[in-house]
């Protein structure tokens, strides 16, 4: 295990990845700590990470992943003895959608929770 100090602006997975670690990386706000690779192996994935050599597919599945993660979280409120507000269902139509508002600047917003 390994771990680096990273701006949350850093493509995670590309990097966990480059260093050869076949396992998620998990991100805590601050530390990157990568699973299965050394030190010396983050820290050069690392230092040759540059923003425009992380491919597109591995952008998308990263913002796949936090989509599926906050419609997990929101699962509930479809439950057969609940009622989704319009807001509810607006919001979870928003995050589904999101994928496909993706620009290569990444500047569209994550969707607000009600």
């Amino acid at each position: 295990m390994a771990k680096l100090q990273t701006p949350s602006t850093v493509q995670f997975s590309f990097i966990a990845q480059a260093a050869g670690s076949t396992e998620p990386p998990e991100y805590d706000g601050d530390i990157l700590t990568v699973h299965g690779v050394t030190q010396q192996e983050l820290e050069t994935a690392y230092a040759a990470y540059d923003d425009t050599s992380a491919s597109f597919e591995i952008v998308m599945t990263d913002i796949r992943r936090k989509r599926d993660a906050l419609l997990l979280e929101t699962d509930w409120w479809g439950a057969s003895d609940q009622t989704m507000s319009d807001a509810q269902t607006a919001y979870r139509l928003a995050l589904r959608n999101y994928p496909a508002t993706y620009t290569a600047d990444n500047t569209a917003a994550w969707p607000t929770k009600p």
